[in-house]
């Protein structure tokens, strides 16, 4: 089964290795359609073709991206398969094609990292842990673990419970 998977991965960094990049043309193109449709009050845009088909080619166009953020994500925390991560940066991505105003003088690119980077981040939160917590607790949850990891290298022993609330400036009792 393992075997399998690293050929699916491999295929898959194939494919999106002989993705046609489009011209910055092309790409202005598939912007001015999916503003046109993001200007729209009506709810039918997502059964517009040619909106589906002007997003899915601005996200197609930065599979590579997605990719290599999933690979950035899964060396900082290798808890989670790097298939699981590589599908969510791909869904942040489809999702941020579809909400992309280039009118805000912002770079493809540097509006999806914020896309994928929350997305995957969401993901650790809800799958990283064996019990199932909120988003806000997973947060408190793993700023207390950095906090001990960095209290643990100055102080050479394992801080208390009062001095990790010290430095994360909250409660003893949270």
């Amino acid at each position: 089964m393992r075997k399998n998977n690293r050929n699916n991965l491999g295929r898959y960094i194939k494919d999106i290795g002989n993705v046609k990049i489009s011209t910055p043309e092309q790409e202005h193109e598939f912007c001015e359609t999916i503003l046109k449709y993001n200007d729209r009050s009506d709810l039918a845009i997502e059964e517009s073709e040619e909106y589906n088909k002007a997003a899915n080619n601005l996200a197609s166009n930065h599979l590579k991206f997605a990719y290599f953020m999933a690979l950035f994500f899964y060396h900082s925390n290798s808890l989670i398969q790097l298939e699981d991560l590589i599908q969510e940066s791909n869904i942040a991505l489809f999702n941020a094609a579809r909400k992309y105003n280039y009118k805000k003088n912002v770079k493809f690119t540097s509006y999806a990292v914020i896309w994928i980077g929350n997305q995957i981040r969401r993901y650790f939160y809800y799958n990283s842990t064996i019990i199932r917590m909120p988003s806000n607790l997973g947060k408190l949850y793993f700023k207390i673990k950095k906090s001990e990891e960095v209290l643990m290298q100055q102080l050479d022993n394992f801080p208390s419970y009062e001095e990790i609330a010290q430095s994360l400036g909250v409660e003893e009792r949270k």
